[in-house]
């Protein structure tokens, strides 16, 4: 066997090979190529319309990291660089690998809602968790903490499920709904759950309880309150929470003790007369 025919029969070999080690159903080294979608064994090259191919070189802000089939073909997930880095795009395949739709860019968080971490089986954010992390309400607020994935206010239930706080139309609150102010805490009610919101800007100082039923659809809204009368209305005891920084939760006032050297007298209550 000359030296030539054995090199012929070592290419044959190797191109006969289809391997997907990191199995991301990409094949192994075709993107320095052509991206290929590894699909029981076979090679099916990922192109446009126009039968152009791509690889890693094709566009300096992306590459291809992970395919996955689907009806009728498959996704392929596209992930961001440079002025596109933490983002992720998605392209919709035909089961010849022609591109015949996408999805635009979107950010992590929006990435992982709408569940490319299940599809792909990928931690795309890194935090040891495939899909939106279980919610958990670590400070005891009333309030699932933030979790990547989901950017709107919840609720913790009492199974320990969130629910997304929305108004009446559906949309949900976040802290992006508004400048003028934050929710700060929680507490669940016979029919519902109580909401807690702080103020900032114009409203700095200020409180606001929203009222939202089962389902965290707002119901009612009680205005805007001075942090006196947050403290009159109750909110730190319903809320567990000291707004006024006194160190104590609700509006007391330190007793003072009366002792006319025969009886100490402990007087309870405000100190202001009524009336």
């Amino acid at each position: 066997m000359t030296y030539t025919e054995f090199s012929s029969i070592l290419s044959d070999l190797d191109s006969s090979l289809t391997l997907d080690i990191d199995r991301n159903r990409i094949v192994d080294s075709s993107e320095e190529a052509a991206y290929q979608i590894y699909s029981n064994g076979e090679r099916i090259t990922i192109s446009n319309r126009r039968g152009r191919t791509f690889n890693d070189a094709s566009n300096g802000n992306w590459n291809v990291i992970a395919a996955t089939p689907v009806d009728n073909g498959y996704q392929v997930l596209l992930e961001g660089d440079v002025h596109l880095a933490g983002k992720y795009y998605l392209w919709t395949a035909d089961s010849s690998g022609v591109i015949v739709d996408f999805s635009g860019w979107k950010t992590a968080n929006e990435s992982i809602a709408l569940g490319y971490e299940e599809l792909f089986d990928k931690d795309l954010n890194q935090d040891s968790w495939i899909g939106v992390p279980p919610a958990v309400d670590a400070n005891s607020d009333g309030l699932v903490d933030i979790r990547l994935g989901i950017s709107s206010y919840e609720l913790m239930s009492a199974d320990g499920t969130a629910i997304s706080i929305t108004d009446s139309n559906g949309r949900s609150k976040s802290a992006e709904t508004s400048l003028s102010w934050d929710v700060i805490a929680a507490t669940p009610t016979d029919s519902g759950y109580e909401v807690l919101l702080e103020g900032s800007g114009s409203y700095y100082g200020k409180y606001y309880v929203w009222t939202a039923n089962a389902s965290g659809v707002i119901t009612e809204g009680s205005g805007w309150k001075s942090l006196d009368q947050s403290l009159s209305l109750g909110y730190e005891e319903l809320f567990n929470m000291d707004l006024d920084g006194d160190g104590q939760i609700g509006n007391n006032v330190t007793p003072p003790t009366v002792n006319d050297g025969q009886a100490s007298i402990l007087i309870r209550g405000t100190l202001e007369p009524e009336g």
